[in-house]
C-alpha cells in the first residue's frame, strides 16, 4: 500500500505542474475558472491523502517487524502476573486485528490500517475526480462521455471496498 499511495502523491504533483502551467497563459473559451480551481482542490486533497496513506502503511509495516519483540514482551508481561499464556493457533483466530489483539498489539494496528485504507480510497477517489474534470474541460465531449463511462466502470472496486 504504501508504495501505492506514493506513486499516486508523486503523480499528484506531477498533476499539478501540468494544471499551474496551462492555466498561466490566457485562459480559453472553456475554461471556467471554478474548474480549474475546483481541480486544484482535487489534487491537492490527492496529494495529502495518499501522503497520508503512506505513513500508514509504513507504521503498519514498522509494527509488523516489530511484532516478534512486542509479541515477546506482552507474553512475559502476562507470565509475570500469573495469567496462563495459550499457545497461538491459527482456528482460533477470525482475522488479523483479532490475532494482534490476543498478543497485545491490537489498538494501534487497527487505528494504522482503517487510517491507510480510508485515505488510500479517498486519494483513488480524488485521482478519478480530477481527471475526468480535466478531460470535461480539455476534451471533446465524446471523449468525455467515453472516458468517464470507463472510469465509472473501473472505479467500482473502490466504491465497492469503501462499503464491505
Amino acid at each position: 500500500m504504501a508504495v501505492v499511495a506514493t506513486l499516486l502523491a508523486s503523480t499528484e504533483g506531477v498533476f499539478l505542474s501540468i494544471i499551474k502551467s496551462s492555466s498561466q497563459g490566457a485562459p480559453s473559451e472553456s475554461e471556467d475558472p471554478k474548474k480549474i480551481r475546483a481541480m486544484v482542490i482535487l489534487t491537492y486533497l490527492a496529494i495529502i491523502f495518499n501522503i497520508g496513506a503512506s505513513w500508514s502503511a509504513l507504521r503498519m509495516i514498522d509494527i509488523l517487524g516489530k511484532m516478534t519483540f512486542l509479541v515477546a514482551k506482552h507474553k512475559n508481561n502476562r507470565i509475570s502476573t500469573g495469567e496462563i499464556v495459550e499457545q497461538f493457533r491459527l482456528e482460533k483466530v477470525r482475522d488479523v486485528a483479532q490475532g494482534m489483539k490476543l498478543h497485545g498489539i491490537s489498538g494501534i494496528w487497527s487505528f494504522f490500517s482503517w487510517h491507510c485504507f480510508i485515505s488510500l480510497c479517498l486519494g483513488s477517489l480524488c485521482v478519478v475526480a480530477q481527471i475526468l474534470l480535466y478531460i470535461w474541460i480539455n476534451e471533446d465531449v465524446q471523449v468525455a462521455i467515453a472516458v468517464t463511462v470507463v472510469a465509472v466502470v473501473t472505479s467500482i472496486p473502490i466504491f465497492l471496498s469503501l462499503f464491505l
